[in-house]
């Protein structure tokens, strides 16, 4: 009964390997439901972890009963926390600092990197520090993102989902005999029930922070519940452990495992049920470039997405050519789309707030640069005014770039740039064509990310969607500036 209880207790902590995973599956990474839930996860599992780990070391310590053995033992914890600090962390810092921008570890440093997070392994295993804090710490500590997550990603990810995690999955199944469930439909009862009281407490914990601060509807509220409790790679992990402690009875293990499978089967099916981030979409009144022309004064609001450098010149050029000028005045949001690898947290946030964080990189500040330079000629000869609720004061300033950053998946990004669009009533999103086209008119690059991306915007566009054709992508900025347009534009309306 004592381990039944125990499980309860570990069961009503929410994983944030779980809980990331099935985000990423249903594309919810980057919504609102899913920043939430991996903020509350990733909490969740610290706080889990450290008291799991302090209680650890305490039946270590009072199993001893020695007072130098006691020191030792918790000396040994606090060397290995420096150790990560101090060692793994700057040493992981100086291969990121080695490796040219956009590529990959080499060979060498990630051979390197896998062998230090084995040994630090094995050395908390050694000075009995419990394995689940040591992986999570060194995880945690590590950089994130490229080039190391994205290293790890790339050369990881496929042998380990595809054939290490079904294998583990298929052996830790074949321990129990499910024949035997029936005969105990009482304790099953009982495990069912324990379970339901972590989902209550869940739903009264999420819908009490709901209230004070996320202002989330019942709806939400629910899914946020179910994603927070759905069961998984840990779950799965904590039964094996039962499975081994219980050398004689299989009960307890084997209903376990029981609900562990039916939870993580109905949770993806009841969070698309109750959520699409697209239906509010549905109920927003679409803005056109031509409401924007009947309405004199009213500053032209668009959303410009940037993927790469080259995207630069030929925007500029089309921006060049919407008769900017005081009597038209006109505000630029520059998204800069970059995909999420190697990290779990997508992120829109302007420029500036990027700066100082870890998802800044050398690209953006070059988009940036460039799209300030059309913005200080453009203003160059006009001296400065207001603009006050969007009307346009004469003397303002005729162009204005606030430039933001998205980090996100390829396949929900679409949700950041209508979603940007909407909060910042735009008219128009300025998206650039999928497929590279030279001089000569043969396709030099086709990318199948950024053509659903545009595919996306265009299912659900809360305004005029442009789509940028462009011939002429190897110009620079400073040509760009000076050129005509070089390419074709179509419009949704």
């Amino acid at each position: 009964m004592s381990q039944i209880y125990y499980n309860a207790f570990q069961w009503s902590t929410s994983s944030i390997i779980v809980v990331a995973s099935l985000l990423d599956e249903m594309n919810l990474l980057n919504s609102k439901i899913g920043r939430l839930a991996i903020a509350a996860s990733l909490i969740e599992t610290t706080v889990f972890t450290a008291i799991n780990t302090v209680a650890s070391l305490g039946i270590i310590i009072r199993i001893v009963h020695n007072y130098y053995i006691s020191v030792i033992v918790l000396s040994t914890h606090i060397a290995y926390i420096l150790s990560v600090l101090y060692i793994a962390r700057p040493i992981t810092q100086w291969m990121v600092r080695k490796t040219p921008q956009g590529a990959q570890l080499s060979d060498k440093n990630f051979g390197f990197l896998i062998f230090m997070v084995l040994l630090f392994s094995f050395a908390s295993t050694l000075i009995g520090i419990n394995i689940s804090f040591s992986l999570f710490f060194l995880g945690l500590m590590l950089p994130s993102g490229p080039p190391v997550g994205s290293t790890l990603v790339d050369r990881l990810e496929g042998i380990v989902t595809n054939l290490y995690f079904p294998i583990y999955v298929a052996l830790i199944k074949m321990k129990f005999d499910f024949t035997m469930m029936m005969d105990y439909i009482k304790e099953l009862k009982l495990v069912i029930f324990l379970d339901s009281i972590t989902i209550i407490g869940k739903i009264i914990g999420i819908m009490s922070a709901a209230f004070f601060s996320a202002r989330l509807s019942p709806r939400s509220i629910f899914t946020l519940t179910f994603i927070i409790n759905t069961r998984g790679i840990t779950e799965l992990i904590i039964v094996d452990k039962n499975n081994d402690w219980a050398s004689v009875d299989l009960m307890f293990p084997t209903l376990l495992m029981v609900v562990v499978t039916a939870m993580a089967i109905i949770a993806a099916p009841l969070v698309k049920i109750l959520y699409d981030p697209s239906k509010r979409y549905k109920g927003h009144t679409r803005r056109t470039m031509m409401q924007h022309y009947f309405n004199d004064n009213i500053e032209l609001r668009v959303v410009s997405c940037i993927h790469r450098q080259e995207n630069v010149p030929p925007t500029v050029n089309i921006l060049e050519s919407l008769c900017i000028d005081n009597e038209n005045p006109f505000c630029i949001y520059l998204l800069h789309l970059r995909e999420l690898v190697g990290r779990i947290t997508s992120v829109i946030l302007p420029y500036k707030k990027i700066k100082t964080s870890p998802y800044a990189t050398p690209a953006t500040d070059i988009v940036v640069n460039a799209f300030t330079t059309f913005q200080d000629r453009k203003n160059g000869n006009n001296y400065k005014g207001i603009v006050d609720n969007n009307i346009h004061i004469p003397g303002a300033d005729c162009v204005t770039v606030q430039p933001y950053v998205n980090v996100a998946p390829y396949t929900s990004m679409y949700d950041d740039i209508c979603d940007l669009a909407i909060s910042k009533k735009a008219s128009m999103i300025l998206v650039s064509f999928h497929r590279t086209i030279g001089f000569s008119g043969a396709v030099e690059e086709v990318s199948e990310d950024i053509r659903q991306v545009n595919l996306s915007v265009l299912k659900h566009f809360p305004c005029t969607v442009a789509i940028l054709i462009d011939h002429g992508h190897n110009i620079d900025i400073d040509t760009a500036l000076e050129n005509t347009i070089h390419g074709i534009i179509r419009y949704r309306l």
